[in-house]
């Protein structure tokens, strides 16, 4: 199986992974030491702008055309301004977040607005004035284009920002993901998140909070071999609206088809894979309050599976003394009458030397994915925390080939228990089937599943997906469900994607 290019940092192939909307709200246990604050609102759009307008009437900018894609140039042109006037030309842009309450809860997308600079002009003695743009990098939707000059607006107009999707290639081997790229992908609520459709089954959805709207989709090359139909429909429910044309909101039927040849495997039965991976830091929200402070604790590496190595140092400690040293976790679940909390367990008990320091090895715990802190203390007394993250990973696939109906057994580890990294959703030759979920398990998760199809390789891939509870509504339903933009849009931490090959005999 080809892998996808590895990713890592802050970056994911050149894309810049936002900063979400991190608030707070009471009622909700949280890793201990997690401060709260004001609760992040979601789902709603605010305006800032660069400049103040002043109550001076403006005059219309025309934008020709009126809707266009980014990286498209327009023009724009007014009359009845000052004459030989230099003026600026300033851009509505619109940043979208993923809004986090209490660094765990998904409360939905954020979007703001404000006025950027993207040029200047000058009118003519008769107050005329044209000049063009270049659509930046921004969501799809209206965009209010302006010119201002010394602190008044003076003139606005509306050019509106089309979607494009582009897909990478229309020959892929059995199992491999092809990539659907996307500019221009909407705020708004009717339009903020689409539909992959795989041979008319629901596969998963493309969201485009971050990025300024610009993301990609992985979707795995279902078979058997031959001429398959890939398409993006839309549907704010997290459903593909079939007749769009029909709506209040009228739209296309779909945004972009392909016809997409998938060849024979490379792979071969049983094959398993998680990508991309990447290194991860801990979230310092989830350290507690330390009682003494005068040292320091550092993990190598940061991130990792369980079972995986890690080693533990500290310096700066008191000298000569037993270091206890705890393992903060969460236990319970969103379901049950009893919730969850934040526990502290024992993890080890080292002697510092005469300057205060230790190494000691970590064979990382079997436990929830995402950050566990690491508090050292001496007496009782806490002087020191740091942080490991566990990271999801295939413990076992099985079997790997039998006849129809053959039960398919998949075991993860590391799956988490925030609102963000606490399900996996899967899907069989690119057919949505349910989630699994890890909290309850501390972060074990055992699905299994029944061969379907023809003879031949099939393929299964548990998705990055957000969670909530049935019972709360949304106004956008993106829960649940495949999140296929995961590489770009999937909130606070970069989950890999999981994918085996079974053969039906």
């Amino acid at each position: 199986m080809a892998d996808r290019p590895a990713v890592g940092g802050d970056h994911v192939g050149g894309l810049s992974r936002r900063a979400v909307v991190v608030g707070a709200a009471g009622g909700l246990a949280t890793l201990a030491g997690c401060a709260t604050g004001a609760a992040a609102p979601g789902n709603r759009t605010t305006s800032t702008a660069a400049t103040t307008p002043t109550n001076t009437p403006t005059t219309p900018l025309q934008v020709e055309p009126a809707k266009a894609a980014v990286g498209d140039r327009v023009t724009v042109g007014a009359s009845g301004l000052p004459p030989n006037t230099g003026l600026v030309l300033e851009w509505e842009r619109v940043t979208g977040a993923w809004a986090i309450q209490q660094h765990s809860t998904v409360v939905g997308a954020e979007f703001t607005s404000s006025f950027e600079r993207r040029g200047t002009a000058r009118t003519d003695g008769s107050g005329a004035v044209e000049t063009t743009l270049v659509v930046p990098e921004d969501h799809g939707g209206k965009h209010t284009v302006r010119l201002t000059a010394g602190g008044s607006v003076l003139s606005t107009g509306q050019v509106t920002v089309t979607p494009t999707f582009t897909l990478d290639r229309t020959s892929v081997p059995l199992g491999e993901s092809l990539t659907v790229s996307v500019t221009g992908m909407p705020s708004s609520k009717y339009r903020r998140d689409d539909q992959v459709l795989w041979d008319d089954r629901f596969t998963g959805l493309v969201t485009g909070v971050t990025n300024r709207g610009t993301v990609r989709a992985t979707v795995p090359a279902a078979g058997p071999p031959g001429r398959h139909v890939l398409e993006i429909g839309g549907g704010y429910e997290g459903a593909t609206y079939l007749n769009p044309q029909q709506s209040p909101y009228p739209r296309p039927f779909r945004y972009a088809n392909w016809t997409v040849t998938v060849t024979p495997a490379t792979g071969t039965a049983g094959d398993s894979w998680a990508r991309p991976t990447v290194s991860e830091t801990p979230i310092e929200a989830f350290y507690p309050a330390i009682d003494a402070p005068t040292g320091q604790l550092s993990v190598t590496p940061t991130s990792g599976v369980v079972g995986s190595s890690a080693t533990i140092q500290g310096s700066g400690l008191p000298a000569n003394a037993s270091v206890d040293l705890s393992w903060v976790t969460m236990t319970g679940s969103r379901v049950s009458n009893s919730g969850f909390t934040s526990v502290s367990k024992p993890l080890a008990t080292v002697e510092t030397d005469a300057h205060g320091a230790f190494s000691e090895p970590l064979a990382v715990p079997d436990d929830l994915g995402g950050t566990h802190p690491i508090v050292a203390s001496v007496g009782g007394t806490s002087h020191a925390v740091t942080g490991f993250v566990i990271q999801p990973s295939i413990v076992d696939f099985g079997p790997a080939s039998g006849p129809v109906g053959t039960p398919i057994d998949v075991h993860l580890k590391g799956v988490g228990w925030t609102e963000y990294d606490n399900i996996y959703a899967v899907t069989y030759d690119d057919d949505y089937v349910g989630y699994g979920c890890g909290f309850n398990t501390q972060g074990d998760v055992q699905m299994q599943f029944r061969a379907a199809g023809e003879p031949g390789l099939h393929v299964i891939n548990c998705f990055p997906a957000l969670y909530k509870k049935p019972e709360e509504s949304r106004v956008v339903d993106v829960y649940t469900k495949p999140q296929l933009t995961y590489l770009d849009d999937h909130p606070v931490r970069p989950l890999p994607e999981l994918g085996f090959l079974f053969e039906v005999t």
